[in-house]
């Protein structure tokens, strides 16, 4: 037997073992943590609450339907920021969300642009596809 199946035979026993025991080590974690432990219980807590990745931002911002509407957008982060409900980190989470939007507007601008003058000019669809 190679060690590496020497390894992955000793971790699917683990596994195994992990799992058959699982129910009866959560069962005393939680009375550990009713108990008062508060070692367990902040490891109970933890599985039952993860820690959120994010936050709610308070900003009111404007529909966004074409590149230039990104502009108020914009602005409305900046206020935000400028009156301390959003932070630095937050509003640089939404421009990077307003740059996304940004670019797939462009694309699909791009996209119609391009199959109007393949439509107009064939000389700009050279292979005679309509894709």
């Amino acid at each position: 037997m190679t060690p590496n199946e020497r390894r992955r035979k000793f971790i699917e026993q683990m596994n195994a073992a992990c799992e058959a025991a699982a129910p009866a080590i959560l069962e005393q974690v939680i009375n550990f943590a009713k108990a008062g432990d508060t070692r367990a219980a902040d490891m109970v807590m933890r599985r039952a609450l993860p820690e959120r990745q994010g936050a709610f931002i308070d900003v009111e911002l404007p529909p966004i339907k074409k590149a230039s509407d990104i502009v108020d957008a914009l602005s409305s982060v900046t206020v935000a920021l400028g009156e301390g409900r959003v932070t630095t980190t937050e509003a640089v989470a939404l421009c990077q969300l307003f740059e996304y939007h940004r670019k797939a507007i462009e694309t699909t601008d791009l996209d119609v642009r391009l199959k109007r003058m393949e439509a107009v000019t064939p000389a700009f669809n050279p292979t005679g596809t309509d894709d």
